[in-house]
């Protein structure tokens, strides 16, 4: 969902992970291997220490979806920008 809309506003999104089980994204993030976009029902499977989780509020995607990033370090710049981007892309 996420190339498919990036395509849509003309932009290319190269993920450098691609990972199966959501547990699996959240370690990634919890390593400080990036961010990523989830299903928002991951709210409610709590989570770990160093994990934020921002609800990314719904208008071209039909889906409820949140951005998961570690709460006690910056984001790189590319991982700031990807946020932002999904940001403005669904308002």
């Amino acid at each position: 969902m996420a190339e498919q809309c990036a395509a849509e506003a003309g932009v290319t999104i190269d993920p450098a992970y691609e990972v199966s089980f959501i547990w699996t994204a959240i370690s990634m993030v919890e390593a400080g291997l990036g961010v990523c976009v989830v299903p928002c029902y991951v709210r409610s499977l709590g989570t770990k220490k160093n994990i934020k989780i921002r609800e990314i509020r719904p208008g071209k995607i039909k889906t409820s979806i949140a951005l998961i990033s570690r709460s006690d370090e910056a984001l790189s710049h590319a991982a700031a920008q990807f946020q932002l981007f999904v940001r403005d892309y669904i308002k």
